[in-house]
C-alpha cells in the first residue's frame, strides 16, 4: 500500500500543467515574430536565442491574438519575451546595450535600468495558470 500511495504521489508532480501565457503591448504596425523563452534555472536567464539554453521555447508571427500555451511539468519557471521585429533571431539594442525592440518579462520583474531580475520573475507553477507579460 505504502509503494501504491508514493507511485501515485510520484506521478502526480510529473503531470504537465498547463502555462497560459497573455501578451500585452505587442506593436501590431512593427510585426515581426514574438519569441517566448521558458527557464527554469537562472543559468539559462534571460537569454532568448540560445536554443541550448533554455528549458522550452515558441516563436510565432506578430497576430492579433498573442495568447501562447505551454505544457510544463510541475516547478519553477521564469519567462523572457520580446518581438522580433526585423526577424534576425536576437534582441536588437542601441549603442548603449538598451533594447529597441519590444520585450517583457514574468512578473515584470525588473530593475530601474529596465534589466531583467530573476528571483523576481519565478513562476510557481504547481496547477494551470494564466500569466500577463507586459511589452515595453
Amino acid at each position: 500500500m505504502k509503494y501504491l500511495l508514493l507511485t501515485v504521489l510520484l506521478m502526480s508532480l510529473l503531470v504537465a500543467q498547463k502555462l497560459t501565457v497573455e501578451l500585452n503591448n505587442v506593436e501590431l504596425k512593427r510585426g515581426g515574430v514574438i519569441s517566448i523563452a521558458v527557464h527554469s534555472s537562472e543559468k539559462t536567464f534571460p537569454s532568448c536565442k540560445d536554443k541550448s539554453k533554455y528549458f522550452k521555447h515558441k516563436r510565432y508571427p506578430v497576430s492579433v491574438n498573442n495568447t501562447v500555451c505551454f505544457n510544463l511539468p510541475v516547478g519553477e519557471y521564469s519567462l523572457t519575451v520580446f518581438q522580433d521585429t526585423n526577424d534576425n533571431n536576437k534582441i536588437d539594442k542601441n549603442f548603449i546595450g538598451l533594447p529597441t525592440e519590444p520585450y517583457g518579462i514574468s512578473n515584470d520583474s525588473l530593475d530601474s535600468l529596465g534589466r531583467p531580475i530573476y528571483q523576481g520573475s519565478v513562476i510557481n507553477l504547481d496547477k494551470n495558470k494564466s500569466v500577463t507579460i507586459n511589452l515595453r
